[in-house]
This record gives structure tokens, sequence and C-alpha cells, in this order.
């Protein structure tokens, strides 16, 4: 069972300006222990050019719209993502 406010998804895209510099599937988005934003998930396609560039941002889809976190810092092992996102930006 999920946290509450935790936030789950089939499909993301971590960006860079226009372009995508990765997917990220079956992800979740959950507060840590300090109250950041922290994204898991598993990395599709991954861009190592852009995921070093700055600033990345990482985006959900919705109905309506879509929803952009700022990812403060990205680490990729064993084909999972591990990110810190700051505050949810509007769209």
């Amino acid at each position: 069972m999920a946290a509450p406010g935790t936030i789950r998804g089939a499909l993301g895209q971590v960006k860079y300006a226009y372009q995508t510099a990765a997917f990220v599937t079956a992800y979740e988005i959950a507060r840590d222990e300090f109250g950041h934003w922290v994204l898991t998930g598993n990395v599709q396609d991954p861009d190592a050019y852009l995921l070093g560039q700055a600033p990345l941002i990482f985006v959900q889809v919705v109905k309506g719209g879509a929803w952009k976190w700022p990812v403060e810092s990205w680490h990729v092992a064993g084909g999972r993502c591990y990110a810190r996102l700051g505050p949810l930006q509007p769209s």
C-alpha cells in the first residue's frame, strides 16, 4: 500500500528544454522523511548527454495538462532511477 500523497504512474519523461532525456516507467513519487519529493522508477531510452544538462524537469502528463517537477539530483543504477525533485510547478 502506498503512503498517503504517493503518486504512481506508468510513463513519465525527464526533459531538458524541449528534448526528452529519458522515459521513466512504472514510477512512484513520494515524500521522504525530510519532506522532499523523491522519484523512483525504471529508466527507458536514457540520453547520457541530455541527462548531464541542467535544468532537468520531470513531466507527468495528466488530463488537461501536465505536472512538472524540477530535478534536483538524478542517479541511475541497474536500470532504476532515483531522483530528488523540487516543488511541483504549476502548468
